[in-house]
């Protein structure tokens, strides 16, 4: 759901601000402003990157460069449409509305403030002298109804965030729940006499294709998630390894498991992925459990 509430959203903005920034480009191209039409195609353009960025889950590997990027274009064509025609000093009411929504309140907030300067100048710069209180006032209302949408948005966050237990780039379990869910299922396998085994999946790849992107852990979880049984649970822990707990299971079932999941990762992951098997005995708690599948970690 988070993945929904957030992801599908941006790439949402993405289409309808290129979709926008298009057909002003097309009336400023109707209207003889050439220049200015061009450059509301850029803004159009870097506004669908991100969106693809994010579409092919590869917004991490572009970290916020794009938003960066969008947020520079958008604050000098501001100042440069205004001086060629003074009408479009409107460009600036976009600033804070795209700040809010493209980065943290935090920074959003600084974003603002740095910008404001430059906003008050081409307002007073270039609008008609009679309009010039409207325009700060416009502007100001703006950036504050912006603001408090972002801190809505915020607070929603921090509330919801206590429940959301998956991963959204993966649908596995967050680490966070992991130890809490181990020892659970250690107290009913042995209040109920059944076997539970701990699968631990470390990861060393260091291929350009998966450096500082989630495509690795995106790889790794679709073929996990493949083989799971409705009651086994799988995790993503640091550094894009994969813990799998699985009840009423013994090592020969679980290698065998296993197995298939690594034949539906690509081969560079297959060659550089390491597994480790914890049975529970007697007097086993989580710790000694996860010490163990990682002291057991090798090629399958």
């Amino acid at each position: 759901m988070q993945a929904l509430t957030v992801n599908h959203i941006r790439i949402l903005f993405c289409f309808v601000g290129t979709v926008i920034l298009s057909l002003i480009a097309y009336l400023d191209y109707l209207a003889g402003a050439n220049i200015i039409a061009l450059f509301t195609l850029l803004l159009g353009a870097v506004l669908i990157i991100n969106g693809l960025y994010i579409w092919l889950g590869k917004q991490e590997q572009a970290g916020h460069h794009v938003d960066v990027l969008f947020l520079i274009l958008l604050a000098a064509f501001s100042l440069f449409a205004a001086d060629i025609k003074a009408e479009h000093s409107y460009w600036s009411y976009f600033f804070p509305i795209a700040a809010f929504f493209l980065f943290s309140l935090r920074s959003a907030i600084w974003c603002v403030l740095a910008y404001t300067p430059l906003a008050l100048y081409i307002f007073i710069q270039y609008s008609p002298a009679l309009i010039q209180a409207q325009i700060i006032f416009s502007y100001a209302a703006i950036s504050t109804i912006a603001l408090f949408l972002a801190m809505v948005k915020s607070r929603t966050n921090q509330l919801l965030e206590p429940l959301i237990s998956s991963d959204e780039e993966t649908g596995a379990q967050l680490e966070k729940f992991f130890r809490p869910a181990l020892t659970t299922e250690i107290n009913r396998a042995e209040r109920e006499g059944t076997g539970l085994l701990l699968v631990y999946i470390k990861h060393q790849t260091h291929h350009q294709k998966y450096e500082n992107s989630t495509a690795l852990a995106k790889q790794c979880a679709h073929g996990i998630s493949r083989f799971l049984r409705p009651f086994d649970q799988y995790y993503r822990l640091q550094n894009n390894d994969f813990a799998i707990i699985m009840p009423h299971t013994n090592s020969g079932d679980a290698l065998i498991t296993v197995k298939k999941m690594s034949n539906e990762m690509p081969s560079d992951i297959q060659n550089q992925m390491q597994v480790g098997f914890a049975s529970l005995n007697v007097g086993d708690n989580e710790e000694s459990l996860i010490q163990l599948a990682q002291q057991e970690l090798k090629h399958v």
